[in-house]
């Protein structure tokens, strides 16, 4: 098959369209890291990504792999948010505990 720039650029439009109506991770439910760990122990491939057998049987759409991969950022990037306010918060908290220790020594 033949493509021609036209072709190709109204396949990257449509990708790009479909991506935009893709909805962000934060409406939806994200697994916990140990639901994700189970999965990849269990499996050996990330959920939604398709393992290296399926894509030597069917192949590989390069549009909704990339939607794939897309997605797959988007909640990297939800966990990072998570565990970074969990950081914040427990620095907050050490510091609180070393403030009431510093009291305690002073008394």
């Amino acid at each position: 098959m033949k493509l021609s720039w036209s072709r190709i650029t109204l396949i990257i439009l449509i990708i790009v369209i479909d991506q935009r109506n893709h909805q962000h991770p934060e409406s939806d439910k994200l697994p916990s890291l140990q639901e994700v760990e189970n999965f990849v122990t269990a499996e050996k491939h990330l959920e939604g990504i398709p393992s290296e057998k399926e894509v030597l049987e069917k192949g590989l759409d390069l549009g909704d792999f990339d939607q794939q991969l897309l997605k797959k950022v988007e909640e990297l990037t939800m966990y990072i948010i998570q565990l970074n306010k969990n950081v914040e918060r427990l620095n907050k908290q050490v510091a609180e505990q070393q403030q009431t220790i510093a009291t305690l020594h002073a008394k």
